[in-house]
């Protein structure tokens, strides 16, 4: 997050120099023009930290992370509800007609949990059955040392 206090500071002192220099000058700032700066400041800082947190192995996401994953990796997100007006929902990556489904369940709780048949092989410490997720020939090793490589 940006630090406010120190962009006041500095365009206080700004509109000071400028305000003495000239005693009209047309850079001085306005509290209008600082309310923006400061927002917009705030909004890249909030995008900012909010990509650093999902790029971390383990957090949790909502429906637009499970939008943007059915986008990338082009398969279908199947979200099992206990609702009665909504039991199923279908989250579409676009025009893209993918041939996967990933299987979640929500129970109103900003929280989804992952699905499996009961077929499905059982880890004995029971974790879950690692699914592998690959769009286009980009595996998710590949793409954490894409992410490494940004940092």
């Amino acid at each position: 997050m940006f630090d406010t206090k120190e962009l006041d500071k500095f365009m206080s002192k700004t509109q000071r120099r400028q305000h003495n220099k000239t005693k009209k000058s047309s850079h001085v700032v306005n509290d209008e023009a600082l309310k923006l700066m400061r927002k917009q400041l705030n909004n890249i800082g909030c995008k900012l930290h909010y990509c650093e947190r999902m790029r971390s192995d383990g957090t949790w996401g909502g429906n637009q992370e499970l939008y943007a994953a059915a986008r990338l990796f082009q398969v279908y997100v199947v979200v099992h509800q206990d609702q009665p007006s909504a039991r199923i929902m279908i989250i579409e990556c676009d025009r893209l007609k993918p041939t996967r489904f990933v299987h979640v369940a929500y129970h109103g709780e900003d929280h989804y949990d992952s699905v499996r048949r009961i077929t499905d092989p059982v880890d004995v410490f029971g974790l879950p059955a690692l699914i592998e997720l690959d769009c286009d020939g980009f595996r998710p090793n590949d793409f954490a040392k894409t992410m490494e490589l940004i940092d």
